[in-house]
């Protein structure tokens, strides 16, 4: 069987990049590399599986724990990494965790999404700092920028997850070449139930530009039955 290795963010959530990341390390037995993992905030059946917590250098003890300092960390901790096992495809997933590429070769890259504060999100994520705090988040980006371009030039192999995610990498990489391979559905755990009433939101709750219609969604199913639509968010 394909020797796999799959190098992950972190493992903190039950989110659907942890679902797919697991799904694939159960099918090839692959180990697991990634900066943070709280089994009991992920999926259970991780415990099972060969995970390989690194990220427990200089930076995370000397830095207070945030956000900036997390994503020095995760950036780092990938980049530097050499892996010492043998493998036949190192298969990357959530950011930054493709930065593996600098030192291993033979890495295909599923993309749930580029950088989004460092392209897409950058000027919103811009106009939220304070005078003095925009030229150091001017030159962090335009630092992380660079690497990342880098990076991502010489990575084998790039599958995303949607059509949307594939357009954001033709836009900020120009891999053309990138294929888009929809995350699977487990149909198990799902039934018809027929005319039975519900509500569908597809979006998630944590990114910013949610947060403002999170109220509207939550007061709109709150309120006396009527005949609702809604539109799912470009998340």
């Amino acid at each position: 069987m394909l020797k796999l290795v799959i190098a992950q963010s972190n493992l903190t959530l039950k989110g659907g990049a942890e679902r797919v990341v697991l799904k694939i390390a159960q099918h090839y037995n692959a180990s697991i590399y990634t900066i943070e993992y709280d089994k009991d905030r992920t999926f259970g059946e991780f415990k099972d599986l060969d995970i390989n917590v690194i990220g427990k250098g200089v930076l995370s003890k000397i830095l207070p724990y945030g956000r900036v300092s997390q994503g020095l960390n995760y950036g780092v901790s990938f980049y530097n990494l050499k892996l010492k096992e043998d493998y036949d495809v190192i298969n990357a997933h959530m950011v930054p965790s493709h930065w593996i590429r600098n030192r291993n070769e033979r890495v295909l890259w599923y993309v749930h999404t580029p950088f989004r504060d460092v392209y897409d999100l950058y000027e919103f994520r811009m106009r939220l700092k304070k005078f003095y705090q925009k030229p150091v988040h001017w030159a962090g980006i335009r630092a992380v920028r660079s690497i990342d371009q880098k990076v991502v030039k010489r990575i084998e192999g790039i599958l995303s997850n949607s059509s949307n995610t594939r357009s954001r990498i033709v836009k900020y990489y120009g891999r053309r070449d990138a294929s888009v391979l929809n995350g699977g559905i487990e149909y198990e755990k799902y039934s018809d139930n027929g005319t039975e009433k519900y509500f569908v939101y597809a979006a998630r709750f944590l990114w910013a530009r949610c947060q403002r219609t999170r109220h509207i969604m939550i007061t709109t199913c709150a309120s006396p039955p009527r005949r609702r639509k809604a539109a799912p968010s470009e998340y």
